[in-house]
This record gives C-alpha cells, structure tokens and sequence, in this order.
C-alpha cells in the first residue's frame, strides 16, 4: 500500500515492493472529468524507481504526484544445489548444511565443483576446477545475497596418498646387501647354520600405508625368501619388498687342529692321525691332564680335562662332535709304570 495513504493534497508517496516483483501497475483517477492523468502503466521496480503522474485541469494547470517505488534487497545466501561432478559427498546435500566430505583416488588431481544459489539475485564464488594436493584440500564456495550478507560453505576433499614405500627395514642377527634405501626393493643376506629364525622389522614412510610380512621369520638351510607387501592409503597402488636369506649348511668339519697332553702338543700330532701313544711315564704321576682345539669353532669336544692314571695302561677317547651331528674320536694311549719291586 501507498505511504502515506492516499490524499488529494498529499503529491509524493513511497511504495514498497520485494525483491522479486517485477511488475507495478499504477493508476491515478483525476477528480474532474475534464481532467487528464497522464503517466499511469505498469512499472518494473528493478528498473524505475521513481513514477511521476501528471493531472491536467482543462485550463491547462498541472499537478504532479510522485510515487517513489523501493525494493526490497533479498537477503537469501543459500545454495540451491551443491556438487563435486563425479563424486558423492558426505553427507548428501542440504541448503543448511555448510561442511561436506569427499575423498578420491591418488591418481584425481583436480574436480570440478558446481554450486548454484537459491536465489537468481545472489552471486556464487569459488566454484568451478580445483587442483588437488596429495592429502587434504578445502573448496570454498560463497554466496553472497543480494543485501551482502554472505554464507560459507566447504568441502574439504582428501586425494589419497599413493605412497607405498618403506622408510625402514631390517632383520634381526642380519645384515642386508645392499644397505637399505626406500627405492630398493630386492636385498640378500647370508647367515650361519645357528640361526634358525629373524625377525622382520618394518615402517612406511606414509602413516596410513599398511604393510604386512613382517614378524619372527623361520630359516631353513638354503635359500629363504621374505617378502613383504605394502599397500599406501590409495589400496590400488602397492610395492612389494623382498629379502633373500641363505642360511648356510651344518658344517661337517669334526678335525681337531691341536691336542695336548699337560700343555704340550702330542708329539707327531696330525688332524688325520686319530690314535696315539705316549712315551710310559713314572709310578709316582697319578694324572695328566688333556686339551684340546677344535678345527671348527662350531664343534664341540668331549673327553678332555684332568685324568687319573691307574698303573699300567690308560686309553682315553677325545670325541669330536661337527655342528651336522658328525663324530671323530681320537684316542691316547698311556702307560703308567709300577714301582712294586716285589
């Protein structure tokens, strides 16, 4: 309605529409019949804002009234519609809801963002094509009303990282040939017969890549393969690390390389030479003491230390045990002299 309400001697008047209408029909009635009006129609209120009507008396006096139109600026900020072309996001859209989620694969560097405003009147920012970074990205998106008051909506979009290498590895008792690089994937080690087991330690160098195989590992003798498997956060991309371990046979070797009797070599002492002699000694030493080296560290030997001596003679068996379980004996014959002169 008119402001103030009409009255003939009052010429200028507000009317106030929203911010949609387009159309404003105004129409002024002279009181005399002989009377024109002119400036009567239909006006757009986003295009005129001021209407002047005329009134002509039949003398030729004029008088103008004036309507002053005033729109309403909208105050709507809402998205009509918001989407990641291709994708889904979390959750599903809602003009009041203003945070989204959204992940992608490593390998998407960039999405297309559309957004479109509620109202024909507001104006929309930052959507359109997005770069992504491995990891988090935010896209924000504005909208701005026709009065400027302004709401912010995001999506923050994770592109996955495809990552999947290792940042350590090693094996326990083991040494890795070459030395380990996170861009080397293949290694070998070599380990002696005693180690029967290692365990694999490993970290990636993405926190959310996974990694399996590692752990306490068996070794059988010959070749071993360990491999491990990572996957980074885009599951699609995976490396696989593999590490070879021989282990090494039982060694046979059952030689003595030294034997002695009271700390001095038997005389014509040979590894191969498993029997032996000693010169006889006197009534009145009642021991003598063996010792002996194997060969092979991984031997073990039996039969020596300190032995009493009974009169006459004295056989004494120094066995040699290889790692493979295989035995060597050797032997030393004494003889303890009497001292019975009856």
């Amino acid at each position: 309605s008119l402001v103030p309400s009409f009255a003939s001697g009052t010429v200028e008047y507000t009317y106030t529409v929203g911010p949609h209408v387009t159309a404003v029909t105004i129409t002024g009635t002279a009181n005399a019949t002989t009377s024109t009006v002119t400036g009567n129609g239909t006006y757009n209120p986003q295009e005129v804002s001021e209407v002047v009507l005329t009134v002509k008396a039949e003398d030729g006096t004029e008088k103008n009234y004036t309507v002053n139109l005033v729109r309403t600026k909208s105050t709507d900020n809402k998205l009509k519609a918001l989407s990641v072309e291709g994708y889904t996001m979390n959750p599903a859209f809602s003009a009041n809801t203003t945070s989204y989620t959204l992940t992608v694969p490593s390998t998407v560097t960039s999405v297309n963002v559309i957004a479109e405003a509620n109202d024909t009147l507001a104006t929309v920012t930052g959507d359109g094509n997005k770069t992504l970074s491995i990891g988090s990205n935010t896209a924000t998106v504005k909208v701005k009303a026709e009065s400027g008051a302004e709401k912010t909506y995001t999506i923050t979009i994770t592109r996955k990282n495809n990552d999947a290498t290792l940042k350590s590895l090693s094996l326990s008792g083991v040494t890795l040939t070459p030395t380990f690089a996170s861009g080397t994937t293949s290694y070998t080690a070599t380990v002696p017969f005693a180690t029967t087991s290692t365990t694999v330690s490993a970290e990636t160098n993405d926190t959310k890549a996974i990694v399996t195989g590692t752990g306490s590992k068996t070794l059988a003798v010959g070749e071993n393969t360990i491999s491990l498997l990572v996957k980074a956060e885009d599951t699609n991309i995976t490396k696989t690390y593999t590490v070879t371990v021989t282990r090494a046979a039982a060694s046979t070797n059952n030689y003595l390389s030294d034997l002695k009797v009271d700390g001095a070599t038997v005389t014509g002492f040979n590894k191969n030479t498993l029997e032996y002699t000693l010169t006889p000694v006197a009534a009145t030493k009642s021991s003598i003491a063996i010792a002996a080296t194997a060969e092979d560290t991984t031997a073990t030997i039996t039969g020596t230390g300190t032995k009493t001596l009974s009169t006459g003679n004295n056989s004494y068996n120094i066995v040699v045990k290889a790692q493979s379980g295989a035995e060597r004996t050797y032997k030393i014959n004494v003889k303890r002299l009497s001292n019975d002169a009856l």
